[in-house]
């Protein structure tokens, strides 16, 4: 018994050398404060009826929110990262595997295809069970299918382990994520999205060079087991992801404001088919058809977004480019992407501009940078087109989720990003593939940029169109409320 009180004594004294009470008293009273941050519900209050203001809910703006958007950031990081990064692998699994370069870029196309296949459903589960168990389901997944795809041994097993298990684990990652990011910010939503955003760019210009070297000083199996591991720390980043209540003004229960009674048996057969696919929420939303036009001009960007990332390098070496300054204007694009999402995320914040504007205004500047490229023979020209190129995209894809929140109110942002979301698989898998067809047709690679830039300058006009209806939209409902 003394031996025992002797030991624990010993202990006690060798806690206190390392760590003085002070310090202990402060560091437990810091994770119980982040316990209780983690368990907190916060609530956001949104007014019945139809989007009209800019700050259209109340709710928390920061805080804790800042830890979730850390969280969310480095989830993204890493998930985008690998998800884009496919081409560092993709010499290796072709000596490995012994098979063609088209059969095994199959499993980064289908992988990225899965990833977008997947938003509707986790939008779904998102909408049930909240960001946080979607999200560390989806980090088990991906981590799960990266792990089996290092001892797969033939293409067929890389393209169910890597591909459809990784692909649908990340579009259970992503869309929590960026959900996490909007449900904890208000005032400065559109900024906290750009920054969360930025985790594609910062994640692919970290993780390519990273994967090299495990490659070339390991193994391709020990840089699957690596970004397994990857994956599994997002694990914890989800667990900051806190559940949300949205509360009505007028509603005294605290009920959702996505819950709402309906009558099923009143609804026509072809709307019953329509909601198999769309929420009812949102299909029932006065403002479905601005939404849709949203969608509709998104998708043409998106066909139009990843054509120059295959083409753009090659290019660049028909012009007398060297190989390494033509691979740089890749990483040119991630950055300036990078900042072109953290300034729009600001400006879309300002009350004075629509994301609409912004998304019409950037593509319109997209969609000649892309001719421009055809015609470039200095380098100095390649690498402006393509910072241009990475800013105004990446300056679109950032106001998406703050359109739709402008749009349709806070609570239908998840189901509106995660159709989104699958649709943008469809455009992304299809966009590359008629465009390099198109170049084996014409025997010219710049063909592929002009397809692209003419399906960003459809987009453009139809995210102006888009502006001038939300613009009559907010006069009729100032009128109405005279």
């Amino acid at each position: 018994m003394s031996s025992v009180q002797n030991n624990s004594a010993f202990g006690g004294q060798r806690r206190q050398s390392l760590l003085p009470p002070e310090v202990t008293v402060r560091l437990r009273s810091r994770l119980d404060t982040f316990r209780q941050s983690i368990a907190e519900v916060p609530i956001i209050e949104v007014p019945p009826g139809p989007v009209a203001t800019h700050e259209e809910e109340q709710g928390p703006d920061g805080g804790f929110g800042w830890i979730v958007l850390i969280a969310s950031f480095l989830c993204l990081s890493i998930l985008d990262g690998i998800a884009y990064t496919f081409g560092v692998f993709l010499d290796p699994l072709i000596a490995q595997l012994d098979a063609k370069r088209s059969q095994v870029s199959i499993a980064g196309s289908l992988l990225v295809a899965m990833y977008a296949f997947a938003g509707p459903l986790s939008a779904k589960l998102v909408s049930r069970w909240g960001t946080r168990k979607v999200c560390i389901v989806g980090c088990c997944l991906s981590a799960l299918g990266l792990a089996l795809s290092g001892v797969m041994n033939n293409l067929y097993g890389l393209l169910v382990t890597y591909s459809v298990m990784g692909g649908i684990g990340f579009g259970f990652m992503y869309i929590p994520s960026v959900i996490a990011v909007a449900n904890h910010f208000t005032r400065l939503r559109s900024m906290a999205i750009g920054i969360c955003l930025c985790g594609a760019g910062v994640g692919t210009f970290m993780l390519a060079p990273f994967e090299a070297y495990l490659i070339e000083t390991y193994s391709v199996d020990i840089a699957f087991f690596v970004l397994a591991g990857l994956c599994l720390v997002c694990a914890l980043f989800a667990v900051t992801m806190r559940p949300v209540k949205f509360v009505s003004v007028q509603n005294t229960d605290e009920r959702s404001p996505l819950v709402r009674t309906s009558n099923s048996s009143e609804d026509g057969i072809l709307k019953k088919i329509i909601c198999l696919a769309i929420d009812r929420e949102l299909y029932e939303s006065p403002d479905f058809c601005m939404y849709i036009l949203a969608v509709l001009g998104d998708l043409f960007a998106t066909f139009g977004l990843f054509i120059p990332y295959q083409h753009l390098t090659p290019i660049a070496r028909d012009a007398g480019i060297a190989h390494s300054k033509a691979a740089f204007l890749i990483s040119v694009i991630g950055i300036s992407s990078t900042v072109g999402r953290l300034i729009a995320g600001w400006v879309s914040d300002r009350p004075w501009l629509h994301p609409s504007s912004i998304c019409a205004g950037s593509l319109l500047v997209v969609a000649p940078a892309c001719f421009v490229i055809t015609f470039a023979k200095s380098y100095i020209v390649f690498v402006a087109m393509a910072a241009l190129f990475g800013f105004f995209t990446g300056s679109w894809i950032a106001v998406m989720s703050p359109l739709f929140v402008r749009i349709l109110g806070l609570p239908l942002l998840t189901p509106a990003f995660g159709l989104l979301t699958g649709l943008r698989g469809i455009s992304a898998l299809s966009g590359p593939p008629l465009a390099a067809k198109l170049v084996e047709n014409f025997e010219d690679r710049c063909i592929a940029l002009y397809c692209s830039g003419l399906c960003l300058a459809i987009s453009s006009f139809i995210f102006f169109v888009l502006s001038l209806w939300n613009r009559s939209r907010m006069r009729r409902r100032q009128y109405t409320s005279l």
